[in-house]
């Protein structure tokens, strides 16, 4: 618990008090592994830097599901500072948090806190990378900010099951842990789980994973590091200089690439003589002239090769020449540089030089400068994918080292439903498979299904509702202790379904999407209702959509779709359902511009609940208007069917089919200005196919 006493105004009120609760238990576990010693009154446990003073500041509002509020990172950083200051200690920061990036280098938060970090050039701050991976183009914001020090997270095998006389494997890069892709990132990873800290509330959960575990454990070794030197007497490094020790002295985990482990697991104590050394670091900044931001991903394509850039831009003085080194054949450059206040590199990527697709290959080109020992001034991370156009279907097979992974991409279309099928290649084998949808966000449905041999296999299937139109990435991921052989095997939907109400009923038009004759048996039934709001509002202000929960629904979904701008500028959306008395009964803070909440209610009487939207915008002072599309479906204990006069079908490929049907009578009072939700279903071969969509009332002509 937290005290606060903010002053009332004038000498003689007295300060408003606030009592702040970690009530989730996050802050106490990720400051026991930066700093905890003797851990539950055991001698010798300890956190990374035992004895170091902590200094907790809250930024995010449990009530309303965990999420920051307007500015709170901002003054949480500017509180630091200044008491750093007063006291003249150094300081480090910890950001054991992070939400989805929707498009790369746009975050409003980023920007801020780079800012911060430009005018106070000693300050180190570790973020959390994010627990999006394991696809490429996962790294979160703020850990993409670019003077941060991004932390991944690897998964330690001493929390494995042991074995009699079998050795710890090695520890993977944890299957959760945010890859970067169009931004260079993580920098370093640290290990992913941890047995930490917890308040009395939350005994029994000292162990937690996650990219928020990793962090601070970077954040502990900055600390003895600078306590170290301290010690010494030796001046401060930069942040620049501390993050280059790091990234220097690391150890790769085997089987990582740069977008995975970024230079991998920091080794203290070579961190520090590399420190104690006194290298000094050349400030350079990298920029992706196109296809990213700080780093570069690639669509392969037809042809053989293609050449990209990288913007440098050198803030020191004169001319400095560089050896430019590629880590792999299938890249080349010139083989030096001229670097000046501002230059080029061309990357040339020679894509017949790279496997067999679909895939994916990560490449480095070194900069060196005069000094070796002082490291690469610079790393130009290209990314290659190769989708699979997979038309109806396709099949993917190979083998995985323990811990490793298999990366398929394919191409999709938009309302195109697909089924992904993962499975091993032997009874003994396990893995986790992962969808990723477009610009690398997970699949909002399910994450991380198990998958085995013959019936373990996963099934992760798509409706046409979910399914998005470009690049989706299939990754499976093996245990730390053994190998894999896995197929992935991807089948489309032959056919596409859109549905809409006119005057006289229903009108069901399917489109076929292959060159051949389909021939397909439809089915359609109700299965609850939908509602659509448009809310706008200004600053952080909440905004709130009173409706009615029938006693017919059993399950609530609320889909909340901001737009990208508006979601660059924030650091949080909350989603809450109040009961009628005001408390919270569901909460679901936004990973992405575009995501929901769902609520499963005891069946009961039709009550009134209240549906609050709050944002959190990442500059203190915002006061920008926003909008956004609600979503509020109502779903059915059991759906309703709906009679066809035609249930087979042959689709052709040259014309959409439609069929016509009356509005049946919608069982259930609908009422709150929500309209009926319907579900087509199509069979076609051994497959079916299933299309949500919404039934809304056709708009009447405007009167003359």
């Amino acid at each position: 618990m937290a005290v606060n006493l903010t002053p009332s105004g004038g000498d003689t009120l007295p300060p408003h008090l606030d009592l702040f609760f970690d009530t989730s238990g996050h802050g106490t576990h990720v400051a026991g592994i930066a700093a905890g010693r003797t851990l539950y009154d055991i001698p010798g446990f300890d956190g990374v830097a035992p004895g170091a003073d902590l200094l907790g500041l809250k930024i995010a509002n449990n009530a309303s599901g965990g999420i920051t509020t307007t500015g709170s990172i901002i003054r949480a950083m500017a509180f630091a500072v200044a008491l750093a200051e007063r006291r003249r200690q150094p300081l480090v920061l910890n950001l054991s948090f992070g939400v989805g990036n929707e498009v790369e280098g746009t975050a409003r938060i980023d920007q801020l806190v780079d800012s911060i970090l430009q005018v106070h050039p000693n300050l180190v701050m570790t973020v959390s990378a994010g627990n999006d991976g394991p696809g490429v183009s996962t790294l979160g914001f703020p850990g993409s900010a670019a003077r941060v020090i991004s932390v991944g997270a690897t998964y330690p095998a001493v929390f494995l099951p042991r074995q009699p006389g079998v050795p710890l494997p090695a520890d993977p890069v944890a299957f959760f842990s945010a890859r970067g892709g169009e931004i260079n990132g993580p920098h370093i990873v640290a290990p992913g789980m941890a047995y930490s800290t917890v308040p009395r509330w939350d005994t029994g959960n000292e162990e937690k994973s996650g990219t928020s575990m990793a962090a601070p454990h970077v954040a502990g070794l900055v600390a003895r590091m600078l306590s170290g030197l301290s010690q010494e007497q030796r001046p401060m490094p930069s942040a620049a200089q501390v993050r280059q020790a790091l990234m220097v002295t690391a150890k790769p985990v085997q089987g990582a690439s740069a977008i995975d482990d970024g230079s991998g697991l920091p080794v203290l104590s070579n961190a520090y003589e590399w420190l104690r050394s006194g290298h000094a670091v050349d400030e350079v900044e990298v920029r992706a002239v196109d296809h990213g931001v700080s780093g570069i991903v690639v669509e392969a394509g037809h042809e053989q090769a293609k050449t990209v850039a990288f913007a440098i831009r050198h803030k020191g003085k004169g001319t400095l020449r560089v050896t430019l080194e590629p880590s792999d054949p299938w890249l080349t450059t010139p083989a030096t540089l001229e670097l000046q206040s501002q230059s080029v590199v061309p990357v040339t990527i020679d894509f017949a030089q790279l496997g067999p697709g679909p895939g994916v290959w990560t490449g480095v080109v070194y900069g060196w400068g005069p000094s070796r020992s002082a490291g690469p001034l610079f790393r130009l991370v290209t990314t290659v994918i190769a989708a699979a156009d997979s038309g109806q279907g396709f099949a993917a097979r190979g083998a995985i080292s323990p811990g490793g992974q298999q990366r398929v991409p394919f191409q999709t279309e938009v309302g195109r439903p697909f089924e992904v099928e993962v499975q091993t290649s032997r009874p003994e084998e396990n893995v986790l498979a992962f969808l990723h949808e477009p610009g690398g966000r997970p699949f909002r449905v399910e994450q991380g299904v198990a998958a085995g041999f013959g019936a373990r296999r996963a099934r992760i299937i798509v409706d046409g509702r979910d399914a998005q139109g470009g690049r989706y990435e299939v990754v499976s991921v093996a245990p730390p202790g053994s190998r894999a052989t896995v197929t992935v095997a991807v089948v489309q939907a032959p056919i596409r379904v859109e549905t809409q109400r006119d005057a006289d009923g229903i009108v069901v038009e399917t489109t076929n999407l292959t060159t051949m004759p389909v021939p397909a048996k439809l089915a359609m039934e109700l299965i609850g209702a939908e509602r659509i709001v448009l809310a706008t509002g200004r600053g952080d202000a909440p905004y709130s959509i009173p409706f009615t929960i029938p006693a017919w629904a059993r399950r609530l979904q609320v889909e909340a779709t901001f737009d990208r701008v508006t979601w660059a500028h924030v650091t949080d959306i909350g989603l809450t359902l109040l009961d009628p008395d005001g408390t919270p009964i569901a909460t679901a803070p936004l990973d992405y511009a575009s995501d929901r909440l769902d609520f499963d209610r005891d069946p009961g009487k039709d009550r009134q609940h209240i549906l609050r939207v709050l944002p959190g915008f990442a500059d203190p002072a915002s006061q920008e208007f926003w909008s956004a599309g609600i979503r509020i479906r109502l779903y059915a204990a059991a759906p309703v069917e709906v009679p066809l006069p035609e249930s087979d079908l042959v689709v052709m490929a040259d014309t959409p089919t439609t069929v016509h049907l009356p509005m049946p009578t919608v069982p259930w009072f609908l009422g709150d200005a929500f309209f009926p939700l319907g579900r087509v279903k199509t069979r076609t071969g051994n497959h079916l196919w299933s299309f949500e969509l919404p039934l809304p009332p056709p708009l009447r002509p405007a009167q003359p």
